[in-house]
């Protein structure tokens, strides 16, 4: 699936923006230019917490919770379907300023679900995610 994001330059006005003025002062344009799908894919125990814990995103989609989980969200965000990944069926997607991709508190954030998620897109985060487990099993290993 591609990020309804444009894009790959940041161009000078956004990357003056990023530093100055913030990723809010951006026209929608220039927004979607240096924007990105996250999608991540939850198991169905940690799936509950996310549908309750993720209100401070505004750009998000994602699948209907269980009918037994009592949700305190707009019915609009629970457009997503199932998976199909019988380990992974519940997806989850955010859309968030590229540089947010090296943020630290989001690898703490989606590390933190351990083997309870699975980070699908973009390909940069998958592979951080990757970096930061194998230094995990490194620190074990030795």
């Amino acid at each position: 699936m591609r990020s309804p994001c444009g894009g790959v330059d940041d161009g000078e006005r956004v990357r003056q923006a990023r530093q100055s003025r913030g990723y809010h002062s951006l026209s929608t344009y220039e927004r979607s230019q240096v924007c990105v799908t996250v999608e991540l894919w939850f198991d169905d125990i940690i799936y509950r917490f996310i549908v309750e814990g993720t209100k401070r995103f505004a750009q998000m989609k994602m699948t209907r919770p269980a009918s037994s989980v009592r949700v305190n969200l707009p019915e609009t965000i629970f457009c997503l379907k199932k998976t199909g990944d019988k380990q992974f069926p519940n997806r989850f997607q955010v859309i968030l300023p590229k540089w947010s991709l090296n943020d630290f508190d989001l690898w703490r954030w989606i590390i933190g679900f351990g083997g309870y998620v699975k980070v699908v897109e973009p390909l940069q985060l998958v592979e951080k995610v990757k970096e930061i487990g194998r230094g995990i099993v490194e620190v074990y290993d030795q």
